[in-house]
């Protein structure tokens, strides 16, 4: 059986690092329609900096300072959507016509000016068997100023995850 083993970063306060090295990660209460791949608790691939900088931007003015937590994560390949993979976004493509066709079988048609929350919807009506979702989104950053590279068309992409089970987290800890 195919197995991923992934490595985490996940951005925060030092009051929320707390609460989560003392009992765990929790999914975010209320739900929100702001996060990009459904709920669940976000999290960057292997780029400790990126989760820095989002603590740091998302934490600005706060008295508590910005914190890093590392995840790791084994994960079987059913329980695991990458929408990165040719195979993973075929299914989610897939996915989402059969919610279409059900909106349009029973009159209602699909419709919205905000892709993430498009996204998000249709992520919330995965099979609750997909675990972990992963997705490459570009960034905004300060290299997109900086003339060579926008010649070369070059910008920061951050490698997201979501984790909707937190049970598959193995390990965490401060970095």
């Amino acid at each position: 059986m195919k197995k991923y083993y992934l490595n985490l970063y996940h951005g925060t306060n030092e009051s929320c690092s707390k609460q989560i090295l003392e009992s765990g990660f929790k999914l975010p209460t209320p739900k929100r329609d702001d996060h990009w791949l459904g709920e669940g608790v976000y999290f960057f691939r292997e780029d400790e900096d990126q989760a820095r900088i989002w603590g740091q931007n998302r934490y600005k003015g706060e008295k508590s300072k910005a914190v890093v937590l590392e995840a790791n994560v084994t994960i079987n390949a059913e329980n695991y959507l990458d929408l990165d993979s040719r195979s993973g976004l075929a299914y989610f493509k897939e996915h989402t016509d059969n919610i279409e066709h059900t909106l349009e079988t029973n009159g209602y048609k699909l419709k919205s000016d905000n892709p993430n929350k498009m996204r998000h919807l249709a992520c919330g009506m995965l099979p609750v068997d997909y675990k972990v979702i992963k997705r490459t989104f570009e960034g905004n950053s300060s290299f997109d100023y900086h003339e060579s590279l926008m010649m070369m068309k070059l910008k920061l992409n951050g490698v997201q995850v979501c984790i909707r089970d937190v049970s598959v987290i193995q390990e965490v800890k401060a970095v």
